[in-house]
């Protein structure tokens, strides 16, 4: 029996992340860096912990997206106010403004995808998504 729903979203994804990186040759951004910039423009500087639980990367590999961004002027580390033992990335005015350019890519790509549905597709899409929650019982 094929996979009804598994299959098409990991499907999906692939497409989704190569048409990112498409889009993200001109910046020399990976899509796993532009995913940081952007949770870090919406959300504040937050700890390499919480990156790491967003992104769903190995340490190590958060550890060199990390070093990229930062040698490209994208984000910093701070020590931690509240704990010393602690690292704060911190997103700079310029990976905030590519991070605002990545963002406007997404919205438009997400748009064109809106325009192709009905809103009782997407009711079922989510109800799918809320289902795939609750199995796993992974929030992020």
């Amino acid at each position: 029996m094929p996979l009804q729903f598994l299959a098409p979203l990991h499907k999906a994804g692939r497409k989704i992340t190569r048409h990112l990186e498409n889009h993200l040759k001109r910046s020399g951004l990976s899509s796993g860096e532009a995913h940081i910039l952007i949770y870090l423009r919406e959300c504040g500087p937050c700890t390499v912990g919480v990156l790491q639980i967003i992104s769903g990367c190995k340490r190590s590999t958060l550890t060199s997206t990390l070093d990229r961004l930062s040698s490209k002027s994208f984000v910093v580390r701070k020590a931690h106010p509240g704990d010393r033992r602690a690292v704060l990335v911190h997103i700079t005015s310029r990976g905030r403004t590519q991070a605002a350019q990545i963002s406007r890519h997404m919205e438009a790509l997400e748009t064109a995808i809106r325009n192709r549905v009905r809103v009782k597709e997407i009711e079922g899409f989510n109800q799918v998504l809320a289902a795939i929650t609750a199995v796993t019982q992974i929030d992020n």
